[in-house]
């Protein structure tokens, strides 16, 4: 079985992603034939991009699941996917399978991927058994907790506003930290290491963004620029050099590295991506990533197994705020 829907089954109870129902929907002439719509596009209106389930052949008992009932002759779901189209729009995205549960055969819908709300009815419809009016045109229900309610002008005011505002963006990224060894042709042969990340932009959209890093200073880590060693070496090149333990000719120092902007303080080091005359330091096309973004520039020296910084990264894309995440770098 489906591990997800076992969990389900097992611990969690009705509410707004998940209802029981012990009899399969009827799409023949029965009083309830609308059901159906109501409940798919309830949960399918809720504020929530989660899965929602509605499991078919479970009975319940305080909102959990208490006993099951053998779905034997499983609809079609092409039948239901057919009911939905005709009766609400826009489309529904849903499935409907069969599942076996403790030897017995249950069914599920899930509904998911349902981002174009609202979803309303799209005729009017009548009771086939008292031939009242059920449903109007433009009726909508949304699922709240275990119940589902008819859609109010509140709750068309926030669907709206949800769906046409900028969402925050920082989930689009995925931030690695990492020690590697500098390629510096100057320190290559002191196998000296410097700490960096690597942004990656998971999404379909590209995205501009400000980067600066705060690196904390510890009596066990020595924190360093690469063109502040490179002197350091310039100035001891006739005597070994401390640390290293072997003597090093030096040849032409390299030019400062304009990238990047480092600021020493008491606690820390502040090492940031320069603009230039960009007006933002970093542009990540869509579904892309830059490794070292701090250019391999930032050194350690001796042997330290764990160093602990905090990353700031400022976007427009960032509605809710800049975003600040705690890194740890390990050996």
């Amino acid at each position: 079985m489906n591990s997800v829907l076992e969990q389900i089954i097992k611990y969690d109870s009705e509410g707004a992603n998940l209802d029981f129902k012990k009899e399969e929907y009827s799409l023949g002439r029965v009083e309830k034939k609308y059901e159906i719509l109501k409940d798919i596009s309830a949960f399918a209106n809720h504020h929530s991009d989660a899965d929602k389930y509605i499991l078919i052949g479970v009975k319940e008992v305080n909102g959990v699941a208490d006993s099951f009932f053998e779905i034997e002759n499983l609809t079609d779901e092409a039948k239901y996917q057919q009911f939905l189209v005709e009766n609400i729009e826009p489309k529904i995205n849903f499935e409907y399978k069969s599942v076996m549960y403790d030897g017995i055969k249950i069914a599920y819908f899930r509904i998911f991927d349902n981002k174009n709300r609202p979803y309303l009815f799209k005729k009017n419809l009548q009771n086939p058994i008292t031939n009242n009016t059920e449903y109007k045109v433009g009726d909508g229900f949304i699922r709240l907790g275990a119940s589902s309610r008819k859609l109010e002008r509140a709750d068309f005011e926030s669907i709206y506003k949800n769906r046409f505002a900028e969402k925050d963006r920082k989930n689009d990224l995925v931030i690695e930290s990492y020690f590697g060894t500098s390629d510096n042709e100057e320190i290559i042969n002191f196998n000296v290491k410097y700490l960096d990340i690597r942004i990656e932009n998971q999404s379909n959209k590209s995205i501009e963004f400000d980067v600066e890093m705060k690196v904390f200073q510890s009596e066990n880590v020595t924190l360093i620029s690469e063109d502040e060693l490179v002197k350091k070496i310039i100035k001891n090149r006739e005597k070994p050099v401390r640390g290293f333990g072997v003597d090093y000719e030096i040849m032409q120092p390299q030019m400062m590295n304009l990238n990047i902007h480092l600021e020493e303080n008491d606690s820390f080091i502040l090492i940031s991506r320069n603009r230039f005359k960009k007006g933002v330091a970093i542009n990540l096309a869509q579904n892309s990533f830059e490794s070292d973004i701090f250019c391999k520039y930032l050194l350690v020296l001796g042997d330290v197994n764990e160093i602990k910084a905090e990353l700031i990264i400022r976007s427009d894309a960032f509605t809710e705020g800049r975003l600040i995440k705690e890194l740890i770098f390990k050996k």
